[in-house]
Order: C-alpha cells, then sequence, then structure tokens
C-alpha cells in the first residue's frame, strides 16, 4: 500500500516500516547503529518517533476526511531498555472529533516485553500550504 505522505529521510535512517496501516496500525523498527543511545542500546528520541509514526499510521487513509494528521501532542513513557530486535508499536486511536483524534500506542521487542507506551493528539490539517507543501 503506497502511504499517503512522502516517508521523510528520517524514517529511512531510523529504519521504520509500516506494516500495517488503520486502526490497529503496525510499524517495526529493528535495533541498529542509527537509534543507539549515549549509553544505552535505545534512544529515547528514536522510541518517540517510533510512536508518533505508529499513531500517525493508524489514522490511515479512510480517516483523513482531506486532511494529513499532524502531531499536536505527545506523550511517551519509557519503561525500560529492549532485550531483543526488533520493536513493534502497535497503535489504535480512541477519540475522534470532527478536527482532532486521540491515539494510543504500545512498543513492544521481540520478546514480547513492554518498552514504551504514548498517547497523542493529531490534528487533521486541511491546508497543506501551512507546511510548505503547495
Amino acid at each position: 500500500m503506497e502511504p499517503y505522505w512522502d516517508d521523510p529521510p528520517l524514517h529511512d535512517y531510523l529504519g521504520l516500516v509500516i506494516e500495517e496501516e488503520g486502526s490497529p496500525s503496525r510499524v517495526v523498527m529493528a535495533l541498529s547503529d542509527n537509534v543507539k543511545g549515549g549509553v544505552a542500546p535505545l534512544h529515547g528520541g528514536a522510541v518517540a518517533t517510533l510512536i508518533d509514526v505508529a499513531c500517525g499510521a493508524t489514522i490511515g487513509r479512510e480517516n483523513l476526511d482531506g486532511g494529513i494528521p499532524v502531531s499536536a501532542d505527545l506523550t511517551v513513557r519509557f519503561f525500560g531498555q529492549p532485550k531483543q530486535s526488533p520493536l513493534t508499536a502497535v497503535a489504535s486511536i480512541v477519540h475522534r472529533g470532527s478536527r482532532l483524534l486521540g491515539v494510543e500506542a504500545c512498543v513492544t521487542d521481540a520478546a514480547g516485553k513492554q518498552v514504551a507506551r504514548g498517547q497523542g493528539t493529531y490534528l487533521l490539517l486541511k491546508d497543506f500550504g501551512r507546511l510548505g507543501r503547495g
């Protein structure tokens, strides 16, 4: 399935793969040198990005109503470092308003250990010019 957005270079750099789009979504990220932290095998920013992408992917094409999802708020709770690669984020829509969507995600490692949870609020932006996309 072709994504409804252009994949940013950051997705490639982190090795993010959208396996399922829609609610629930599923996004996978391998543990690699590109996601390492300074003193740990996994950087918290890489986990936050994985959650953000999974939340955006869960909104999917069918919920866009002519707009694209833009992160308005993202909260991440970290529970520990992963034991096995890859990491999997599964996200689902928990609230749908006319322009705002609430999404929650859970990140686990290949052994099933919960690594992090996140929740986000996404605005369906219909004015693409505000994003510099024309």
